[in-house]
């Protein structure tokens, strides 16, 4: 898979996902485009990087729209995240429902008793539309300061 953009790749605004918060179940943070925080994000927590049950390591991911069958619509997928695969940015409300991916969201709330983030498949949307025109971004990672 490549790690950066393809020849001829419609490439989109630079984004950050800031954390600003992890907890022993979810990590939390905003989704910072050209210094407007466009969303609020959930991750899992840090659990070593393991597959399925880890939020992404920080660093720098050269991001590819892709199609997903499960989710039936066009997603961005981070590539070359270190013995991962299938780490979307994708619709969700609380870190149980992910495995390894991000999940945004208008605002952080509980849902079912449970921290994460709400009105999730707006935020998606919205998201989706700033990158209508492009086939990948780069999207840096960056952990909380402690």
């Amino acid at each position: 898979m490549a790690e950066g953009p393809e020849p001829g790749a419609r490439i989109g605004m630079d984004a950050t996902v800031r954390r600003v918060r992890q907890t022993p179940f979810g990590t939390f943070g905003e989704l910072v485009i050209a210094d407007d925080v466009v969303a609020k994000t959930v991750e899992l927590p840090w659990k070593d990087n393991h597959p399925g049950t880890s939020c992404v390591p920080a660093g720098r991911y050269w991001t590819v729209r892709e199609y997903s069958p499960a989710f039936k619509r066009d997603l961005f997928e981070l590539k070359g995240v270190p013995d991962r695969s299938e780490c979307k940015i994708h619709p969700a409300n609380v870190p149980h429902e992910l495995k390894g991916c991000i999940a945004l969201g208008e605002d952080y709330g509980t849902v079912g008793g449970e921290d994460g983030v709400v009105r999730s498949r707006a935020a998606v949307d919205l998201f989706m539309s700033l990158y209508a025109s492009a086939d990948g971004f780069w999207l840096t990672i960056t952990d909380p300061v402690a």
